[in-house]
């Protein structure tokens, strides 16, 4: 890393408290860094290494977002759901996503027999649940929210496991619903299997969302069915068609 010798430059310290702690930078310092290239590219390099820390090995105790789920409907054991309490007094990543999953249930307050019958339907499959694009890897699983409600669940991962997926956070992901039609289309391969039915998709979005920084993408309130993804990665566009999420018989 290259070393900036301009005297309003901020030095290391002053860089690690900013992107750590959120340390305000000198007046003087921001100023500088907006017109320094050389800066920018030290406060890049700050950011990048957190983000690599807190998406793959800060969490590596992390519990899913399935059992994170669950424990913010208070269908877990008793066990677990301490051991859960106490992970999220020192995980201010995971009390996030607890806070959030919580906010959003409030519209619609489950109580516990709710919340159990809702653990008891059958399980939720999607397929495709693994697909890829260039260097990144994109695995999907779904879960209720809801008694009536689903959520899915995209991560980005890319085929270097030495390497984060900086670059993905904030990328934007649309989803679309999809509904079938008698009339084939135009494109063969926009048709079913068996060739009699085609899939139609909506032209607005029914859900927005984007990438946080431990790479995940979360789409809420959402029902079995057929969809189109749209993932907008940085050099390429991964286009997810007939995803279908569905409930598995075999219970």
């Amino acid at each position: 890393m290259m070393d900036c010798l301009c005297l309003v430059a901020p030095n290391d310290e002053e860089l690690l408290r900013y992107v750590l702690d959120g340390e305000a930078l000198p007046v003087q310092a921001g100023e500088h860094i907006a017109r320094c290239l050389i800066c920018q590219h030290r406060l890049a390099s700050y950011t990048n290494m957190n983000t690599l820390l807190l998406g793959n090995i800060y969490r590596y105790q992390c519990p899913d977002s399935t059992t994170l789920s669950q424990y913010c409907v208070d269908i877990l054991p008793i066990d677990d759901e301490i051991t859960i309490r106490c992970h999220l007094e020192h995980c201010p990543l995971c009390a996030r996503e607890v806070a959030d999953a919580r906010h959003f249930l409030a519209d619609e307050p489950l109580d516990r027999d709710t919340a159990l019958l809702a653990s008891m339907k059958a399980p939720l499959s999607v397929s495709p649940s693994l697909s890829q694009a260039d260097m990144i890897t994109l695995s999907l699983q779904a879960g209720y929210e809801s008694e009536q409600q689903i959520w899915l669940c995209g991560v980005l991962s890319q085929r270097n496991d030495l390497q984060a997926c900086t670059s993905l956070v904030g990328i934007s992901a649309e989803i679309y619903r999809a509904t079938w039609s008698s009339e084939p289309l135009e494109n063969p391969e926009h048709r079913s299997v068996a060739g009699e039915y085609s899939l139609a998709y909506d032209e607005a979005p029914l859900l927005s969302t984007r990438v946080d920084e431990t790479g995940k993408l979360f789409f809420h309130a959402m029902h079995p069915g057929h969809y189109l993804l749209i993932i907008h990665l940085p050099e390429t566009t991964l286009v997810i068609e007939n995803l279908h999420i569905k409930q598995d018989e075999t219970m």
